[in-house]
């Protein structure tokens, strides 16, 4: 069992910033999106990131984490391993998701010997690779192709500076209103603007407010983090993986 104490500078230890990471040059490239109309509809990017999860949680009993908009419009990475569950996860989130002890958390699910997948930026998906010390074959991560990520504050500010007269539950960038700032209370809009009207999505598509380290990013190449996943550990239809 690993103890971990305070001050013990393990952060630092495994850190992508200050460790080389392995990339991986692409030697496939697909277009793919699911064949649920639904799944399709409330979700970005065609919902691939919600059959990798499904898959994982259906047919191989395992966990799954993503990052959702939680109490406060905190966006925070968090465990899955039911269906219900992933429906948090859907719609891109564009802003910096916290960790936390998502990592520990994966870890733990690995060495019970479980099926583990993870959705993050590059960096994340890297500081996790760091984390683990090894490969295990039970894993995927997939990193996204990454615009750059503000910070929370930036998200808690604007919110704040609206003067909405309920306080929102929800937030959406993407999905079923595509490329709308939309804010929910009780799964009803209280708040929606165009991408080309809103303040904080025209600031986030014109680049003006990411994190310092985004805009000299050593992962924005066309070399991925993560490694090649077997795809017999999908539950595909022959032909059709998705």
């Amino acid at each position: 069992m690993k103890i971990y104490v305070f001050g013990c500078n393990l952060c630092s230890i495994v850190c992508p910033v200050n460790n080389k990471v392995q990339t991986n040059e692409i030697k496939e490239v697909y277009a793919c999106w699911s064949l649920d109309e639904n799944v399709r509809k409330s979700s970005s990017s065609g919902g691939i990131a919600s059959i990798f999860y499904a898959d994982f949680i259906k047919n191989k009993n395992g966990s799954a984490f993503g990052c959702s908009y939680e109490k406060d419009l905190q966006l925070k990475f968090s465990r899955a391993t039911t269906l219900k569950e992933l429906e948090k996860f859907k719609t891109s989130k564009y802003s910096q998701g916290y960790i936390g002890n998502t990592y520990k958390e994966i870890e733990k699910d690995l060495k019970s010997d479980m099926y583990s997948v993870f959705v993050g930026t590059p960096c994340q998906v890297a500081g996790l690779k760091k984390y683990l010390k090894k490969d295990y074959e039970k894993l995927l991560t997939i990193d996204l192709i990454c615009h750059g990520v503000p910070s929370q504050k930036y998200i808690d500010d604007y919110i704040s500076s609206l003067n909405l007269e309920e306080v929102p539950d929800n937030l959406t960038f993407r999905g079923e209103r595509d490329f709308f700032f939309s804010l929910y209370k009780n799964n009803k809009i209280i708040f929606s603007e165009n991408s080309n009207k809103n303040t904080f999505f025209t600031a986030f598509l014109d680049g003006l407010f990411y994190r310092n380290n985004c805009y000299s990013c050593e992962y924005a190449n066309s070399n991925r983090i993560r490694r090649y996943y077997n795809w017999r550990f999908l539950g595909t239809r022959q032909g059709n993986p998705f």
